[in-house]
């Protein structure tokens, strides 16, 4: 057993792979409700669980996040929390996802490319494959965005944006003086 997770608490969608909560539980996290958890983990932003966070005043108050659940699996390859950026999981709201990955993708997205003794194991506890209903409603947001002419109209343009200076560095927790903490 060992202690990747340890004192890690997290609550997982019914769409997350059973074996990424066994991996969880195995290197020392700890498994709790939503409103406790230090992590909220799932893999499907169209599953009723996760359904719910996004409808809750946490989520629309910002208090509250939902990553991919593969960040587990990046924290294993990499055998430290420290060294994988927590903000390339986020998964964002179906309506959402398109606008987002417009912007340069999903982490595992790009991870489900590369074939591992981990991930050949694609079953959950108790959801069906959702990933049909999940393209099907994605491409329902793309003609959304379209109709609406959003990616032109909601993008300032690169020379409306301000400069910035110093250093910009990736978020990763324990780094930088950041920590993830759940606020009630």
């Amino acid at each position: 057993m060992g202690d990747l997770f340890k004192e890690k608490s997290a609550w997982f969608s019914n769409s997350v792979k059973k074996r990424r909560k066994e991996t969880w539980v195995q290197e020392g996290g700890i498994f709790a409700d939503r409103n406790t958890a230090k992590f909220l983990f799932s893999e499907d932003s169209m599953a009723e669980d996760t359904q719910w966070i996004f409808s809750s005043t946490l989520y629309s108050d910002n208090a509250i996040a939902v990553f991919h659940a593969s960040y587990i699996d990046a924290c294993c390859r990499e055998k430290s929390l420290n060294d994988v950026v927590l903000g390339k999981y986020f998964l964002p709201p179906a309506e959402m996802y398109e606008l987002t990955r417009m912007q340069g993708g999903f982490e595992w997205e790009k991870q489900q490319d590369i074939p591992t003794e981990d991930n050949k194991t694609e079953g959950t506890d108790n959801e069906p494959d959702r990933s049909s209903t999940h393209k099907r409603h994605s491409s329902e947001c793309v003609k959304c965005l379209e109709s609406r002419n959003a990616t032109k109209q909601n993008f300032p343009h690169i020379d409306d944006l301000p400069a910035v200076t110093g250093e910009l560095v990736d978020f990763i927790p324990g780094q930088h003086g950041f920590t993830v903490r759940h606020v009630r």
